[in-house]
């Protein structure tokens, strides 16, 4: 699941600002397949295995993925010198 499915929902999720009620929805998508791969349905115990299996909820990992995604540009220096002219003519 980690290897397919979550980077397969979780593609270009770094760039836009997501609304409460889509992350919600890619949460639930995730947790009906665990659902589906362990065959109970009881909170508690999906719960256990979530933490067990190392799946935090998709927001966090959507708000890693926008951490990194954000150094990286950062790091670009071609980003660097757009910003710079960017602010410069906001100076103007």
């Amino acid at each position: 699941m980690k290897s397919y499915c979550i980077p397969f929902i979780l593609y270009a999720t770094e760039a836009p600002c997501l609304p409460k009620g889509i992350l919600n929805m890619l949460d639930n998508v995730s947790t009906r397949r665990c659902v589906k791969y362990l065959m109970y349905i009881r909170a508690i115990v999906l719960n256990h295995c979530v933490i067990f299996l190392h799946l935090p909820k998709l927001e966090v990992n959507i708000e890693n993925r926008k951490s990194k995604f954000i150094h990286r540009l950062l790091s670009v220096e071609k980003f660097n010198v757009l910003l710079k002219i960017q602010a410069m003519d906001l100076l103007y």
